[in-house]
């Protein structure tokens, strides 16, 4: 498939084997995907041990999608745009068809979301903006040639405007500005929090220190994310996880992380644990030691 071959017609003839083609637009990544019928099998310890920093906005222009994310119903095709964060679980089946998607940094989407969470949303097709969305994606992706640098990121950035254009529908008593600020100090908050997981002290009320906010001001800043505590208790999760099963794996034992993450002991480590990803730490460990034999 050639960017020059691309139609997005409901009956057009889609290839017997899945393939996909990428163009890069500044740090975004524009490809399009040919499906056959697919089962997603990503669940939350496959999307931490992939550690993708990254979300994924993608138009199901000729298929449809079914399955859930983080509880939410995911919607059937129809050129909606379905975004999901490629850190998270990301479950569901695809029917043979055609995908438009965009790949892009955690910061820039989390940016144009503002304070909303961006996991699951759904701009629907039937929105001008959305149309307008996708017929620019497309336009991206069939450009005869690389586009320079300067232009490029001029291209990136109209993208992101449109999508925060689009996620950030007004609603009347909304203040923007304050969700603006939320989102800045969700992200540095984040940031702290991924140069300092092992800082002991580090908790909710040090934050509140850290960065001069109220406890409600900075619970507000996570609402949409299930609040500061949890946000910092699955990074920790994560933390562990990826150095429980990475190819370099650490021989710490269970309790010397459990204690170095800021758990009280190696048992609540393990109930945690196990609540986010199904199976305890030992057998992450032992799992990942006989798949590298």
């Amino acid at each position: 498939m050639v960017a020059g071959d691309i139609c997005l017609a409901e009956d057009r003839r889609v290839p017997s084997r899945p393939s996909i083609r990428w163009r890069a637009i500044g740090v975004l990544q524009i490809g399009m995907t040919s499906l056959n019928e697919q089962r997603r099998r990503r669940d939350r310890s496959r999307a931490v041990q992939c550690g993708s920093d990254h979300y994924l906005a993608q138009v199901v222009t000729a298929s449809t999608l079914r399955g859930d994310v983080d509880g939410l119903v995911a919607p059937e095709g129809g050129c909606d745009i379905c975004i999901f964060d490629l850190c998270q679980p990301l479950p569901g089946r695809l029917d043979e068809g055609l995908a438009l998607s965009v790949v892009m940094p955690r910061r820039l989407l989390e940016k144009a979301a503002g304070s909303r969470n961006p996991h699951g949303l759904v701009l629907k097709a039937g929105s001008p903006m959305t149309s307008l969305i996708v017929a620019y994606l497309e336009a991206l992706y069939v450009l005869d040639a690389p586009l320079p640098e300067v232009q490029a990121l001029a291209a990136q950035e109209s993208v992101m405007t449109l999508l925060s254009a689009a996620l950030n529908v007004a609603v009347p008593g909304d203040d923007g500005h304050a969700e603006s600020q939320g989102a800045g100090l969700r992200l540095r908050v984040v940031d702290f929090i991924n140069r300092n997981l092992c800082l002991l002290e580090l908790c909710p009320e040090f934050l509140c220190r850290r960065f001069n906010v109220s406890r409600a001001h900075l619970y507000r800043a996570f609402a949409a994310h299930g609040g500061v505590a949890k946000t910092l208790r699955d990074m920790r999760l994560d933390a562990v996880y990826r150095e429980l099963t990475e190819a370099s794996a650490s021989s710490r034992s269970i309790s010397e992380m459990a204690w170095s993450f800021g758990f009280s002991s190696s048992n609540q480590l393990l109930r945690s644990f196990r609540a986010r990803f199904g199976i305890t730490p030992s057998e992450a460990r032992a799992t990942a030691a006989a798949v590298s034999k």
